[in-house]
């Protein structure tokens, strides 16, 4: 990650973010040592800092030679997070729910959207969770799914390996690498495989597509009590 990148995700620009690190590595300076070290034009550099100052990023001395000052990370970093928090508390409030759909699947596209979409499945489950899913994609979802359990959320996970996460049902298969099938609250169910190329992934709610993949799932969970058997 690049942290101006991440800076701008929490509303500031690269010069603002450039600067405030700057004033974290060089202490209190003055705008026009900040426009010296970055190599940027004195308008712009008190432009930014006056913008940091009204975001209460940095403060500003009184005296007649006025010198910037960065707030710690650690002031910043609890700041972004109450911002934050207000914005989600006023989306959870004020955003319509979704309509319901009639088509019967969609397609994730890309690592990034699949796992967050994984996340999401898991984090949002209400009862229960099924995961068919290889030891090395279950290294992601592994907090997720610890979070899980202790909000009580029956959870279980057919895998070449046992997570050994306390209060999962634990099933043993060789899957491959790459595949996952997830079904959620007997509502939801997302399937990819992340082996191939080009990422894509499967999610729907329609109760038909539903049940086909409750059922496949509870036939390799019967598999793999016949196997424990012999």
């Amino acid at each position: 990650m690049d942290l101006i990148e991440v800076l701008k995700k929490f509303g500031f620009t690269g010069q603002e973010a450039l600067l405030y690190i700057t004033l974290l590595k060089h202490g209190e300076i003055t705008g026009y040592e900040a426009a010296k070290i970055n190599g940027i034009s004195r308008s712009n550099a008190y432009s930014a800092l006056s913008k940091l100052v009204e975001k209460g990023a940095i403060i500003k001395s009184n005296d007649n030679i006025k010198k910037y000052m960065a707030i710690s990370k650690q002031d910043l970093i609890h700041t972004l997070k109450r911002s934050s928090q207000e914005s989600f508390d006023f989306l959870y409030q004020n955003l319509p729910e979704k309509k319901s759909s009639l088509t019967p699947y969609f397609t994730v596209t890309g690592k990034k959207n699949i796992l967050n979409k994984l996340h999401n499945i898991i984090d949002l489950a209400q009862k229960r969770i099924y995961i068919s899913i290889h030891s090395h994609e279950l290294k992601s979802i592994a907090t997720n799914i610890q979070t899980c359990i202790q909000r009580g959320i029956k959870t279980a996970i057919i895998s070449d390996v046992d997570p050994e996460i306390p209060g999962v049902i634990y099933y043993s298969k060789v899957n491959g690498p790459g595949f996952i099938k997830i079904i959620a609250d007997t509502a939801r169910i997302f399937t990819c495989d992340l082996s191939q190329e080009v990422k894509n992934g499967l999610y729907s709610e329609e109760q038909h597509l539903v049940k086909i993949m409750r059922e496949a799932i509870l036939n390799e969970i019967e598999l793999h009590k016949i196997n424990a058997r012999k």
